[in-house]
């Protein structure tokens, strides 16, 4: 049986490996493991999909479902499979709305691991500045006032998120046009929103926060954001959970860790993560089921979570033991509750090709336009970019 999944640090992979070596113990059916890097995982599921061969079982991203399932080229699940967790109350509504289609009679995914998108902050950075950090991120207008406040202050870069052409900046940009009143698509993916007012709004709210970035080059990938963030080079920024993962392996000293704050951002958070597939073209699916059985179990999947950064997808998982891990799991369970996933719909996954790569473009134009900026310039960037490509996005959910 090949499994097909995302590359892992040595401490994750070496506990899946154990597990599935004790399954292979248990069912005598040995699993070979199949990793690739975030950046290139999705194409390789695509081939999957496109030839009808490959992988049996495969743990993609939850807003790539939708593709796969226009393809044809997954197994649907029966929710009897659910029963034994309590069925569809079990998991949060956000990530059931991941896997499930047709109100929950249509179930393409078993959700594995959840993100949510949070904003990660050092609280004393907030504080030495007179800045109370607990509210400065309830809203924009707040956003930026505190920013400017550590800017005067002599902070260098109060804020920063990736530039580069990247899913994540698609996924973090949601909770401004969501806190706007926007939507990148109507909820049955006939229309494109991205030019609406609210939508547009929230847009601008994001980009304008480029004064307060690190500006030394033009492209900052997600890992480098990261590595500022850990050497306090940036104040704040926004980010899954796995940034705590990331903070421990760096070796900050604890007295710097206890300053680390977590928030959640102005808008609802984004709530994705991982789900189990089955391909259709496997001949093994009774066997890909036990195995999803298998390393969906209690214990599992809290070790899991603990050693990769992510965070359960059951309710039942979230016990005060697990609360009590560190004082930022409240604020992760609150930004699941919470928040929203993407629009489910087969064209989903094109959008968010589109957008990643606009989104890019457009990061590439504000750093590469002169500075001081002239008012309205970033509106003039993203008129450049946006409007082009709703017209496009538009014209193909038409035809």
């Amino acid at each position: 049986m090949d499994f097909l999944t995302v590359t892992f640090d040595e401490a994750s992979e070496a506990l899946l490996r154990k597990e599935l070596d004790a399954f292979s113990d248990l069912s005598r059916e040995a699993v070979n493991l199949q990793q690739y890097d975030w950046a290139i995982i999705r194409r390789e599921l695509l081939n999957v999909g496109i030839y009808n061969q490959g992988a049996d079982l495969a743990e993609i991203g939850s807003t790539w479902l939708e593709s796969l399932v226009a393809m044809n080229a997954l197994t649907p699940f029966e929710q009897s499979l659910f029963d034994p967790f309590g069925g569809e109350q079990a998991f949060f509504p956000a990530i059931w709305e991941n896997v499930s289609r047709a109100g929950g009679q249509e179930i393409w995914g078993v959700p594995f691991r959840a993100d949510v998108r949070l904003i990660f902050f050092w609280k004393d950075m907030f504080e030495d500045a007179g800045i109370d950090p607990l509210s400065s991120f309830s809203s924009t207008e707040k956003m930026k006032d505190a920013f400017q406040v550590l800017t005067d202050k002599g902070v260098k870069s109060p804020w920063g998120v990736p530039t580069a052409r990247g899913q994540n900046t698609v996924y973090n940009v949601a909770s401004w046009i969501w806190e706007s009143g926007g939507e990148y698509t109507s909820r049955d993916g006939k229309q494109v929103k991205i030019t609406s007012h609210a939508t547009w709004r929230g847009l601008r709210n994001y980009f304008e926060f480029f004064k307060y970035m690190p500006q030394d080059k033009n492209v900052y990938e997600d890992g480098e954001i990261s590595e500022l963030f850990a050497h306090r080079k940036v104040s704040a920024t926004i980010t899954g959970p796995w940034l705590l993962t990331y903070l421990r392996n760096a070796d900050l000293p604890d007295s710097l860790i206890a300053q680390l704050g977590v928030a959640l951002p102005p808008g609802p958070s984004f709530v994705g993560g991982t789900a189990f597939v089955i391909w259709r073209h496997t001949r093994q699916a009774e066997k890909v089921l036990k195995l999803i059985e298998y390393l969906s179990r209690d214990e599992f999947q809290i070790d899991f979570c603990k050693t990769t950064g992510l965070l359960p997808v059951r309710r039942d998982l979230w016990t005060e033991d697990f609360l009590s891990l560190n004082e930022h799991m409240p604020t992760f369970l609150r930004g699941i509750q919470d928040g929203r996933g993407l629009p489910p719909f087969p064209l989903w996954g094109m959008i968010e090709e589109r957008l990643t790569n606009t989104f890019g473009a457009i990061w590439n134009d504000i750093y590469a336009t002169p500075k001081p900026m002239k008012p309205g310039t970033i509106d003039g960037i993203l008129a450049k970019h946006l409007e082009p490509l709703d017209v496009r996005l538009n014209i193909a959910l038409r035809g």
